[in-house]
C-alpha cells in the first residue's frame, strides 16, 4: 500500500474482502549468515523490484516487505477475477525466479527459491503505531493463515486455500489436497498445491526437490 508516513494523517479502520499473497524466500537465511550483507543487497533489491512489478501488473498492491518476505493484497470487490489474477501472479513470480538466480550466480551467490501462500477473506485495514511513526497494515485470521501457508510451502511451491480454489477451480490444475494444522490453534484447513493455470494459456510451475 503506497501511503506515506504522515503524522497528521488519521485513517479509520475499514473491513474489506481481499485476496492475500505472501511469499517467502527459501535458503536466504543461510546466505545471510555466510555472505557479507553488502554483497547480498543487489540481489534482494532486484528480487523485490521484480516481484513488485509482477504484483502491480495483476492489480495487486504490496503491503510490506518483511525481511525477505512479501505481503501483497488484491482488493476483491474491484474485480470478480481477483483469485484468478492472484494465482496467475503467483505463477509468474515463480517463473521469474530463473532470472533472479541468474543475477545470484553472477554475484557468486547460491540459488534462492520461493514458497508462496494464497488466501482470501475479510480483513481489517488499519494503522498501527504512534504519533511519531505509523504504518498501514492488515489484520485478521486470513492474514495469519496465509502466513502459515507461506512458511509451509516448499521451494518453488504455491499453496492455495480452499476459498481461493473454489472461486476458480475450473481454471487451475492442482495436486492432491491436504490438511494443514495451524500452529498454536486447533483449526485445520484444507489447502491445495497449485500446479498450473489452464486458461487462457497453460502455465505451469515446478517444485524444486
Amino acid at each position: 500500500m503506497k501511503i506515506a508516513n504522515d503524522p497528521n494523517r488519521k485513517l479509520s479502520p475499514e473491513i474489506g474482502s481481499y485476496g492475500i499473497l505472501m511469499s517467502d524466500l527459501r535458503g536466504f537465511t543461510a546466505i545471510s549468515e555466510q555472505y557479507p550483507t553488502l554483497s547480498i543487497l543487489p540481489l534482494l533489491n532486484h528480487y523485490f523490484q521484480e516481484m513488485t512489478k509482477i504484483i502491480d501488473s495483476y492489480g495487486g498492491s504490496v503491503d510490506k516487505f518483511m525481511g525477505d518476505s512479501v505481503l501483497a493484497l488484491f482488493k476483491m470487490d474491484l474485480d470478480e477475477d481477483t483469485s484468478y489474477n492472484m494465482i496467475s501472479c503467483a505463477i509468474d513470480m515463480q517463473l521469474a525466479m530463473d532470472d533472479i538466480n541468474k543475477l545470484s550466480s553472477s554475484l557468486n551467490l547460491p540459488e534462492v527459491f520461493m514458497g508462496i501462500g494464497l488466501n482470501a477473506g475479510k480483513v481489517v485495514v488499519c494503522e498501527l503505531g504512534s504519533d511519531l511513526y505509523r504504518e498501514l497494515t492488515v489484520l485478521g485470521e486470513p492474514v495469519n493463515v496465509v502466513s502459515r501457508m507461506s512458511a509451509f510451502a516448499l521451494r518453488g511451491q504455491v499453496l492455495i486455500s480452499e476459498e481461493v480454489f473454489r472461486s476458480c477451480k475450473d481454471q487451475v490444475e492442482t495436486g492432491a489436497d491436504f490438511n494443514l494444522l495451524l500452529k498454536g490453534k486447533r483449526q485445520i484447513i484444507k489447502i491445495y498445491e497449485l500446479q498450473g493455470l489452464l486458461y487462457p494459456d497453460r502455465k505451469t510451475i515446478v517444485v524444486v526437490q
